[in-house]
């Protein structure tokens, strides 16, 4: 691919690697954000797609970034040299070298998926699912139509939907530190992860973007009402001043970054009420998932060809992002 999708489950059902905004440099596009990853997963699989193009590595990257990725106990600290399994799967190393682990976890795979019985049972499920239009899918590149929500709204409505969301995403928040500095006060993990791909980029010549995702106004009032809005913003702060003070160490552009998770009649599009199973929400799943509909619009917003009238988003810069704060 010459064009990649990061970040999780909102960009991967959000975004289309098909959308007519992608400009005809970075196609084709691949979708490579991961459901339920953060911030070091999506540095990771950069570092495996370099590793994989060196010789032509993608011209543009599209980084979803969510906040709550980035909310980080101060007393927790990061865990160096550790490798996940499903790590061993990569071409890189954590530390970027090249991971000569991989063949024998790739030869480990193959006899798994061949000989045992955990493979032949999905393999009969896949089948059995070739039967079904609502089964859960993944196009060819990498892409979510969520087709299994389409009968889940269908058969519970949009406000059942919706409301159980809410429930988990209070519960999740209600859990989570409410700093998005570690002892420090200066930075985090998280925050060095965006450092590394912010420089790996500028190395490999990446035009990259980073989008805040288009919260619903349920998700933005659940940060408010479990006591994250304060760092909520100086997260958004963080990342201007991560993305500003980058571009002036290496004498280059700051890396755009756009905020669509802005109280507007899209974010605060009608939820249909409990019961009312006809009544659709055009533009979200439930308040943490939008749909690719309302993803078209961003990407065409971040690349200059917008597809409504009046703008979602707004470009963070450091002039303007403690006004666009004190406006929401």
């Amino acid at each position: 691919p010459q064009g990649l999708i990061l970040g999780n489950s909102r960009a991967e059902v959000g975004f289309d690697p098909n959308n007519t905004a992608w400009p005809e440099t970075a196609r084709p596009v691949y979708n490579l954000a991961l459901p339920g990853t953060g911030t070091h997963t999506t540095l990771l699989y950069l570092q495996h797609v370099l590793e994989a193009q060196k010789a032509i590595p993608p011209k543009v990257v599209v980084w979803g970034i969510d906040f709550m990725d980035f909310l980080t106990d101060q007393e927790t600290h990061a865990v160096k040299g550790r490798v996940e399994k499903k790590d061993l799967r990569l071409l890189a190393n954590p530390d970027g070298t090249r991971n000569p682990s991989r063949v024998i976890q790739q030869l480990r795979d193959g006899f798994e998926a061949t000989f045992s019985l955990g493979a032949l049972f999905d393999s009969i499920a896949t089948l059995k699912a070739q039967q079904n239009p609502y089964s859960e899918d993944l196009t060819s590149l990498g892409f979510n139509p969520m087709r299994d929500y389409i009968k889940i709204t269908s058969d519970e409505g949009y406000g059942s939907v919706f409301s159980q969301k809410d429930l988990a995403n209070t519960r999740a928040f209600s859990k989570r530190p409410r700093d998005i500095f570690d002892a420090s006060g200066a930075t985090s993990p998280a925050l060095d992860d965006l450092r590394r791909v912010i420089k790996l980029c500028r190395k490999h010549n990446i035009d990259l973007r980073l989008v805040i995702f288009p919260y619903h106004a349920h998700l933005l009032e659940i940060i408010r009402l479990t006591g994250h809005w304060a760092a909520f913003e100086n997260w958004k702060r963080a990342v201007v001043h991560i993305a500003y003070s980058e571009a002036i160490s290496s004498n280059q552009p700051p890396i755009p970054l756009w905020d669509f998770s802005l109280f507007n009649k899209f974010t605060q599009s009608a939820v249909p009420n409990k019961g009312d199973k006809k009544s659709i929400n055009p533009w979200y799943w439930e308040a943490g998932h939008f749909k690719s509909g309302l993803g078209s619009n961003v990407l065409g917003q971040v690349f200059g060809k917008p597809m409504l009238a009046v703008g979602m988003g707004v470009r963070l810069d450091a002039k303007n992002v403690d006004t666009v704060l004190a406006e929401q």
